[in-house]
């Protein structure tokens, strides 16, 4: 959970919106909208960032193990079927989102790269 002011702090010591996105643990745009409000507010243009103590809550989405054996046992199935016939990573994304998980399509192929990268497949 992160506070404004956190952002804020953070902000003036690295002077960076990606910097201090990367140490707070938040979105650059969401560091730039509270950057840019603070100096409205300073300048007198809007009346109050937001109250000091308001949090922001973002899910965490992190590849469980079972994601990511779920994943593993995909790949591993498809490893000796020809190019054509093997899933991919989108294909991946749309059967672990049917079974109700929740996660994006570019952790999904960074998974799969990391597979290929370890184990690839047969040429």
């Amino acid at each position: 959970m992160t506070t404004v002011k956190t952002i804020l702090d953070s902000y003036e010591r690295t002077g960076s919106y990606r910097k201090t996105a990367r140490e707070v643990g938040v979105a650059h745009n969401t560091v730039r909208r509270y950057v840019l409000r603070a100096q409205a507010a300073r300048e007198g243009t809007i009346d109050a960032i937001v109250p000091e103590s308001r949090e922001i809550i973002q899910p965490c989405r992190v590849v469980t193990d079972e994601i990511r054996e779920k994943i593993h046992r995909i790949l591993e199935n498809n490893r000796h079927k020809p190019k054509k016939q093997r899933c991919n990573a989108k294909l991946i994304w749309r059967y672990l989102l049917r079974d109700g998980h929740s996660l994006s399509y570019t952790t999904v192929k960074r998974e799969v790269a990391a597979w290929k990268e370890t184990y690839g497949y047969r040429e």
